[in-house]
């Protein structure tokens, strides 16, 4: 989650695109396992990897698939020939549970699928880049709570729920900060929550007008979280930070309600409002198939599911043919291009500087 803060590159954005203009992406199909006939891909890295799971002959199993190859890998079991994947960090390290009674795990591309610490049933979520995996595990009373798994040195805790309701807490996603975010019941139901080292699990409230309830589903370094809460016209998107609190992203015109389920390093954000969308604080809300280019005439867009700080995206549909599949929309010109781009437009505009001997 790294920008290039170049004034040449800025001008060269500028110089490049009018302003206002919507941004283009293409559209890549994510192949399915070997022998296998679909993929559900759930988050994305910033080496446009992306992780899921899928069917494959011998079960549902967790997979990464890689831009470079097109290739989904199956990355095993625990137990029980099921494994479902849900995160994936930089490094290319994978989060998820496996086994009917399932088990969270921690895959490494050198050393396969490891079995996190867990005493019962328990599920893995987000990851961040250390390797410390987000998620829950049911306690001694069979109340579900939010636990998180570090490496390094490698212990696990509860993460402890918000007072006044049940005991019961879900955690979602992690930073690099080691930040965590999810959903915790409380006095007047479900509410979202951000938890840190210092200060512990914090109610994060909920839009004005709706019932009491709200849910957290990511966020990203700088501590913004995205999610849904009940407000005054139906359940909508929203955004949290320490400096702003919690905004109303609002919906596509003609719909009542949203939801967002991921944000990246530059406030964008993915969700579903009676059809994906792709939201910035520029341009607001837009329908996501609204900015592909005919790679993605054939497809029904059904979710969004994650975006990469390179704004890669990664979402679920429906072919013409009504088979269900994954894709990755990768931003034009991407990113490779767009340095190129600029770093030709600096030549031009900057004045010639003679190499020290």
């Amino acid at each position: 989650m790294r920008a290039i803060r170049l004034v040449c590159g800025l001008l060269a954005v500028a110089c490049a695109a009018p302003a206002g203009a919507a941004p283009e992406y293409r559209l890549v199909a994510i192949a399915p396992m070997s022998g296998g006939t679909y993929v559900d891909g759930q988050s994305i890295n910033n080496a446009g990897q992306v992780a899921g799971y899928g069917d494959s002959p011998t079960g549902t199993a967790a997979f990464r698939w890689d831009v470079q190859t097109n290739t989904s890998e199956h990355l095993g079991y625990l137990r029980d020939n099921r494994s479902l994947g849900f995160g994936i960090n930089d490094a290319g390290q994978v989060a998820g549970h496996s086994g009917n009674a399932a088990r969270p795990f921690r895959w490494d591309p050198s050393g396969g699928m490891s079995e996190l610490p867990a005493d019962r049933i328990a599920r893995g979520f987000g990851i961040n880049d250390s390797g410390a995996v987000a998620g829950h595990q049911q306690d001694a009373s069979g109340n579900t709570v939010a636990h998180l798994w570090r490496p390094n040195p490698n212990n696990n805790f509860s993460l402890g729920d918000l007072p006044g309701g049940r005991t019961r807490s879900l955690a979602s996603e992690i930073n690099n900060a080691g930040q965590v975010v999810g959903t915790s019941e409380a006095s007047t139901g479900d509410r979202a929550f951000l938890w840190t080292l210092d200060d512990g699990i914090q109610d994060l409230g909920d839009l004005a007008g709706g019932a009491d309830e709200s849910s957290a589903a990511d966020l990203n370094d700088q501590g913004q979280v995205v999610g849904t809460s009940e407000a005054a016209g139906g359940q909508r998107a929203f955004l949290w930070d320490v400096a702003n609190g919690m905004q109303n992203l609002g919906t596509l015109p003609g719909q009542d309600r949203s939801l967002a389920s991921a944000i990246n390093a530059g406030g964008q954000v993915v969700g579903w409002s009676g059809s994906p969308f792709l939201w910035d604080e520029g341009n607001g809300m837009r329908r996501l198939d609204s900015l592909v280019d005919s790679s993605g005439d054939n497809w029904q867009f059904l979710s969004a599911n994650d975006i990469s700080d390179h704004g890669w995206i990664v979402g679920w549909g429906r072919r013409a043919s009504g088979q269900l599949a994954s894709f990755v929309l990768i931003p034009i010109p991407e990113p490779g291009t767009a340095l190129l781009l600029t770093a030709g437009l600096c030549g031009c505009l900057l004045p010639r500087r003679h190499r020290k001997a």
